[in-house]
């Protein structure tokens, strides 16, 4: 099929002051379609502080990894880019994201980082 996939941005954030954000980061955060997040509320903490409003955010954690996952390469497989981040620092370094990536890469579907401070 020649539709359109989405792209998993493996995003990090910072480990403590809001502001060490890159630009780079804020504007993968904003142009996502989703956003999955090992904690919805502290990622919503971070898009506030951003002005990011009205995103679909999926929640992704050791406890419910296989079904973001499944529900992460649909969106993905649907044409949504969707970015993946974690409390702080980068997803699969410092959570369970490593499993995301791999689905995705597994899934032919492309995985890019966007390194953090």
């Amino acid at each position: 099929s020649n539709a359109h996939k989405g792209t998993l941005y493996v995003v990090a954030t910072p480990l403590g002051n809001l502001d060490d954000m890159t630009f780079r980061a804020v504007n993968t955060l904003r142009n996502a379609g989703a956003i999955a997040c090992e904690d919805t509320r502290r990622t919503s903490i971070l898009l506030k502080h951003f002005g990011i409003e009205g995103k679909r955010l999926v929640s992704y954690h050791s406890f419910n990894e296989e079904r973001a996952v499944r529900q992460v390469i649909e969106l993905l497989e649907e044409g949504s880019d969707v970015a993946l981040v974690t409390d702080a620092g980068t997803p699969a370094i410092s959570d369970p994201g490593y499993t995301m990536a791999s689905a995705a890469h597994a899934a032919g579907l492309p995985v890019v980082p966007v390194p953090g401070a």
